[in-house]
């Protein structure tokens, strides 16, 4: 399990250094820029927090971390078991780290008075303000939504891997026009709207919005979303066998 975590780990450490590297020149060139304007104008300007960025970087992460590690595991004899279990482990290293190196950006951002968390700005009315608590809460946040996203890329892979030709064929067409075309038609001419609302309902909720934006409500929604993928991905993977091309 040791040297499985280990593999899993070394094969996202060089995108995740490239990444980090990318956001600390943008933040130092947007944090020179914004010097500059401050001392142009009196309104100044706000860098808004990295924290999407990351739960994409970790989302396309989580697209290639199954097929070529799952080749090279059961060719050397170790388990599907073995495989998914040291992911896991790898996976909440990595985020962890993330969500250590996301929140110090903030902390330091916000010492300098040109940085805000996308977390703290979104739920500035729970945690009027900056306190051990926030930057806590901060860090779970990041952390749980890095790896909720790194385990949908991760699910979505796997699906795709037990699917034939023609069936991913069929799903990556059809989904988009169910979703870009077909569900608005049906939602607004059938539905008068009920669908959209109904949607909206379910992440207001998820997200603590109508809770008055309470951040342990989407915390709570990713504990329950991993779990759900992270059981669907095992269900998947137990079954799935090598190809030669997929």
């Amino acid at each position: 399990m040791k040297s499985a975590m280990i593999y899993q780990i070394s094969e996202m450490k060089k995108p995740l250094l490239i990444y980090y590297a990318i956001i600390f020149f943008l933040l130092l060139a947007s944090f020179l820029t914004t010097e500059v304007f401050l001392h142009i104008s009196a309104n100044g300007t706000t860098i808004n927090g990295i924290e999407i960025s990351s739960m994409i970087f970790i989302f396309v992460c989580g697209l290639n971390s199954f097929k070529e590690p799952f080749r090279m595991f059961l060719q050397n004899g170790l388990s599907r078991k073995t495989l998914f279990l040291s992911y896991l482990c790898s996976l909440l290293s990595v985020t962890g780290v993330m969500a250590i190196i996301d929140t110090s950006i903030g902390a330091i951002g916000r010492s300098l008075g040109s940085y805000q968390s996308a977390f703290h700005e979104f739920y500035r009315q729970y945690f009027p303000a900056v306190g051990p608590g926030q930057v806590f809460v901060g860090f779970a946040l990041s952390l749980l939504l890095y790896t909720t996203s790194a385990l949908t890329g991760y699910f979505i892979t796997s699906l795709y891997y037990r699917m034939s030709k023609g069936l991913k064929l069929l799903v990556s067409i059809g989904v988009p026009v169910l979703l870009i075309i077909v569900l608005p038609i049906v939602d607004m001419g059938y539905a008068n709207g009920a669908i959209s609302r109904g949607l909206g309902e379910i992440f207001l909720l998820a997200s603590g919005v109508k809770a008055g934006y309470n951040p342990l409500y989407p915390l709570g929604s990713c504990i329950i979303l991993s779990s759900v993928l992270a059981g669907l991905t095992y269900l998947l993977q137990r079954r799935a066998v090598i190809k030669e091309q997929v």
